[in-house]
């Protein structure tokens, strides 16, 4: 059986968008098997929504947002952005992993089109078309996102991320270490390749 990597996300978070390609080659690479664990805000351990930060952090987390994306070379569309709510679509992406499909491929489409094209994510239509063109059956998986062991897993991975002391998206477990944000990727690299964190 495969190790396993704890992937604790958010659609809403552009550096888990930047990341989610990356880890996902890294875990093909090395033999890992990733769990996504949908997880919003988690202000028990410090976590602050980019709108409540001070102006001076919020302007130069702009920049840095524009400097990656530029480096990656991924399109980035945040002038006249929607304020739509991220956390239906991680209830899609849950219900597809919990039901076996290829939830990651979701992600990744549901990130692109939240970030590269500016869609409102939180309209059902809107994530049902982005199903569709991913493979899915997108009325069927709006249907199952709704059920209550979507609710379930959503609130035992906030348990356990809050636990953990996992304060913000995208973190990476492996073996108990934690590597937050998609600049750790090369830590994260290192475990994988060796078995070990690297302190």
């Amino acid at each position: 059986m495969a190790q396993e990597i704890d992937y604790y996300f958010s659609i809403g978070s552009p550096w888990a968008y930047f990341g989610l390609p990356r880890l996902r080659d890294l875990a093909a690479r090395y033999g890992y098997r990733i769990v996504p664990r949908a997880v919003g805000i988690i202000a028990e351990n410090g976590a602050v929504p980019g709108r409540d930060k001070a102006p001076a952090r919020q302007a130069y987390g702009g920049q840095d947002l524009r400097r990656w994306s530029a480096f990656l070379g991924k399109p980035l569309a945040l002038e006249n952005r929607p304020t739509d709510d991220p956390a239906p679509a991680a209830r899609d992406v849950i219900a597809a992993a919990l039901d076996g499909q290829d939830w990651l491929e979701l992600a990744l489409a549901l990130h692109e089109a939240h970030w590269a094209r500016g869609e409102n994510i939180a309209d059902p239509a809107v994530r049902r078309k982005i199903a569709d063109a991913t493979g899915f059956d997108g009325a069927a998986l709006t249907a199952r996102s709704a059920q209550a062991d979507v609710s379930e897993r959503l609130a035992a991975d906030r348990a356990r991320a809050v636990a953990l002391g996992v304060f913000g998206a995208p973190t990476y477990v492996v073996d108990g270490a934690a590597y937050w944000g998609q600049d750790r990727l090369d830590f994260l690299e290192h475990h994988l390749r060796t078995g070990a964190p690297l302190a």
